[in-house]
């Protein structure tokens, strides 16, 4: 390692640009650089299974951050060329064409890559996997009026498609294995409601069926279910999931789980040159006492700024409640802390689409899913944050007030 050696950071999501930012910001001073696998500049995932399949916005509008904000940080960009491997006793990352960068520090934010199905590769002719821009421009093109898109999956990404895909007048099946759509994003009460939209959009769904056999035929592709009904789409994209980019981690001996790089609150692994942030780490959540790995934007760049200050000073642990959020149709869908608990009590009328449900464990507010109602979701973070007790009958009740809990000390 030179004795100048910067620190370098693995990844170009939104994680590694936080983490880059904060640098800069709490005032570290000397060489950044940021490695990435993508050629593109580093850009922003969500709208990728939504504006950017419905043409609403083009892939220069999607970017993390405007190119300029990289050459006026002295943040140096090296994409294109992934890292391929990591000397942990040099302290050097070796990049896929042939280039070795010695590092001071190292952060690895390398992300979720999707899982796969072994029947349905990745590559194959009219099979998609939404992860990379590239994959939404593939996609996009093939979502014509007319096409029969079956989807595999029916978490968060696989909606997003087909409320997508239905707008552009496809005909739209899901095929989801467990007995309700988002199953582990979602509790029972609003899978519910989001597969009453997406059947009356006129998606098909079903669950409870798992994808038993799939075959090659002229049109496209034939999937046969566990329930032994067959049908016919012309393309299939496959939403089952990801799993944690380890592959660098490994290799390199640091300590891994099938969760993620084990990770403390400030994102250390257990080599002490070499931290870990976003999706792809393992880490520990002081706010839920526990270690966790969580895949969405909101806990990537919450974690990404935290960890990055973590590399050059002293900061608080990782103390986030986390959350997602979700648009499909109408329907702007947004959670914060633990969306499936002991008890969820409903506030607001859900035929109206706008209402929020309150996560309770023991009493306590330990997360809040809000459709449509946003100023109603504000006060339930307080809620969440303070770790209120509040009864139920209270929270169900939209006349009774909620603020004065939220604002008790």
């Amino acid at each position: 390692m030179s004795a100048h050696a910067p620190i370098v950071i693995v990844g170009t999501g939104i994680a590694a640009v936080q983490a880059a930012a904060a640098l800069r910001k709490s005032g570290y001073a000397e060489e950044l650089i940021l490695i990435g696998a993508e050629k593109h500049l580093p850009y922003n995932r969500p709208p990728l299974s939504k504006e950017v399949l419905q043409k609403r916005l083009p892939p220069s509008r999607i970017l993390l951050r405007p190119e300029i904000f990289y050459s006026s940080n002295r943040i140096e960009l090296r994409t294109g060329a992934p890292a391929s491997r990591i000397d942990r006793r040099a302290q050097r990352v070796e990049l896929t064409d042939g280039t070795q960068i010695d590092y001071a520090k190292l952060l690895l934010a390398t992300g979720s890559t999707p899982s796969a199905l072994p029947a349905l590769p990745i590559g194959s002719a009219d099979v998609y996997y939404l992860r990379s821009l590239d994959d939404a421009l593939a996609l996009r093109e093939r979502l014509t009026a007319g096409c029969r898109l079956g989807i595999v999956g029916g978490g968060v990404i696989g909606l997003e498609v087909a409320a997508t895909a239905i707008k552009a007048g496809c005909q739209v099946f899901v095929i989801e294995a467990a007995a309700r759509v988002m199953g582990r994003a979602a509790c029972p009460e609003l899978s519910h409601f989001i597969a009453q939209r997406h059947r009356t959009a006129g998606v098909e769904l079903r669950c409870g069926v798992a994808l038993q056999r799939v075959a090659r035929c002229a049109s496209g592709w034939q999937l046969t279910l566990s329930s032994g009904e067959t049908l016919q789409a012309d393309a299939v994209l496959v939403g089952i999931g990801v799993k944690p980019c380890t592959t660098l981690a490994r290799d390199s001996g640091l300590a891994i789980s099938e969760h993620g790089i084990l990770a403390d609150e400030w994102g250390r692994t257990d080599d002490p040159n070499i931290h870990a942030a976003g999706e792809v780490a393992h880490h520990v959540n002081v706010f839920r006492g526990r270690r966790e790995r969580q895949e969405n934007w909101l806990h990537a760049a919450a974690h990404g700024e935290l960890v990055g200050r973590a590399l050059t000073g002293t900061v608080s642990g990782y103390h986030d409640p986390c959350g997602y959020w979700t648009d499909q149709y109408d329907l702007s869908i947004q959670s914060a802390g633990l969306p499936r608990a002991e008890q969820n009590v409903v506030r607001g009328d859900p035929a109206t689409a706008k209402f929020i449900i309150y996560h309770l464990d023991q009493g306590v507010v330990v997360g809040a899913t809000a459709v449509n109602a946003l100023s109603d979701f504000r006060l339930a973070k307080e809620l969440i944050k303070r770790r209120r007790r509040i009864a139920p009958e209270r929270l169900a009740d939209p006349e009774a007030d909620l603020a004065s809990a939220a604002q008790a000390q």
